[in-house]
């Protein structure tokens, strides 16, 4: 990760099969800086599980200097979702196929809507095959960018009020 060319931090998305119905998604992000006006120590975590194709759990933790700021647990209980966050509880009904995650495996051009595993919603994605680009706004206001190359993301920019952070995929 980096901001203003400043390298600051990482981020590692994993997929694994666990069975033969179950994939395993994570994602640990961790970033520290102290450059003029911002001086932070971040952390997230998620841990997904899709089983059939369909996601079955979810649980997702964001740390600021060490002391958790928001968190979700998402599981998928006779035939809706239970979600329970820092917001408070509620039920959402509805299969969630395709979210964020998956995502950074299976960039999907048909696709006009992904789940946000951390805010628990959906958002919709706006494809510009011209520049190979996917952008998502997720209804916390988060905006990101995905650029694609072969298919694959090559390049995540998280577009925040002050600045915009570059992660480039090295592996």
């Amino acid at each position: 990760m980096s901001v203003f060319g400043i390298r600051f931090g990482t981020m590692v998305v994993t997929r694994s099969i666990e069975n033969d119905s179950t994939e395993l998604f994570t994602l640990h992000a961790k970033g520290k800086t102290d450059f003029l006006w911002m001086q932070r120590e971040e952390e997230s975590k998620y841990t997904v599980r899709y089983r059939n194709g369909v996601l079955f759990s979810s649980d997702y933790t964001y740390l600021n200097r060490g002391s958790q700021e928001k968190w979700s647990r998402i599981r998928l209980e006779n035939g809706q979702y239970r979600i329970e966050s820092n917001e408070g509880v509620k039920l959402m009904k509805g299969a969630a196929d395709y979210s964020l995650l998956k995502l950074y495996f299976e960039p999907m051009w048909q696709r006009t809507k992904v789940f946000c595993e951390e805010d628990c919603s959906f958002a919709a994605m706006k494809h510009n095959r011209d520049d190979n680009t996917i952008s998502i706004v997720c209804n916390d206001g988060s905006r990101s960018t995905y650029h694609l190359k072969n298919g694959i993301i090559n390049m995540l920019e998280i577009h925040l009020a002050v600045a915009t952070v570059k992660l480039t995929r090295i592996n």
